[in-house]
């Protein structure tokens, strides 16, 4: 399955000061909503809310931040014409402490997506803290833990990812991540040999430099060539180009 890009990249221009992207679900949600259609008309099947930043918000108002962002997705999936799964998205900033991140992912269940994805943990702490989280909710969603490693580090630095102990309803990702493409081929392969399929949402090229789409696109293809990946995606700087290049390397079965 194909999933959407980055909302911060697209939307940053329509910020005011001192605003978080997330913030524009309230105060601009037609914004937020036509990028989701967006994404869509290119190719995404899998959409995720635009609340990264959610949890940087004071603990009573990330309920309706998060309601907002999934009132935003779920217009545009309700104005396709086809079927589109909407993922409410859950940033890394809780770090180790079970309590949080059980407060945080209760108030996401709570307002019912078809599915969660907590993305951008770089450490094993924070995912042991987000699976213990989850190992005492009765998950009746599928929930996704995206991780974000560099490549490009000794082994001993990422090789964390393939010690988890996922129970069922949970699925592994990697999302983000530094370097080259190609140089995510081992830890790919680490992880399917691990757990067997799990998803894949790179960089576009930032921070770094930002990748043209089809090239972005080819080296995806080719990174995830005859491995297990059971949806694809972008992270930062993927614009809806970089999906729609990505969905035509990808197609539907």
């Amino acid at each position: 399955m194909v999933g959407d890009g980055a909302y911060g990249t697209a939307l940053a221009h329509l910020l005011h000061p001192g605003e978080r992207v997330d913030e524009l679900c309230g105060r601009a949600p037609e914004r937020v909503i036509e990028l989701h259609e967006a994404f869509i008309s290119a190719g995404a099947r899998r959409i995720q809310t635009n609340s990264f930043l959610v949890w940087q918000m004071p603990p009573d108002r990330r309920r309706a931040a998060y309601e907002a962002s999934l009132s935003c997705a779920r217009e545009a999936a309700r104005s396709s014409h086809v079927a589109v799964e909407v993922v409410a998205t859950v940033g890394p900033g809780l770090g180790g402490s079970i309590s949080s991140w059980r407060n945080e992912l209760e108030l996401v269940l709570a307002c019912e997506p078809d599915a969660v994805n907590v993305e951008t943990l770089t450490d094993p702490a924070t995912v042991l803290a987000v699976l213990e989280a989850l190992r005492r909710e009765v998950v009746r969603i599928p929930i996704t833990i995206s991780m974000s490693v560099n490549p490009q580090a000794p082994v001993a630095s990422w090789g964390w990812i393939t010690q988890l102990e996922p129970f069922e309803g949970i699925s592994l990702a990697l999302n983000c991540c530094t370097g080259a493409l190609p140089e995510l081929r081992a830890p790919l392969e680490s992880m399917v040999t691990t757990y067997g399929s799990v998803g894949l949402a790179p960089s576009a090229g930032l921070p770094e430099a930002p990748l043209p789409p089809g090239a972005w696109a080819t080296a995806v293809r080719e990174l995830a060539e005859g491995l297990p990946i059971d949806r694809v995606a972008g992270c930062c700087g993927a614009t809806t180009a970089h999906i729609a290049a990505l969905a035509a390397r990808f197609p539907a079965p």
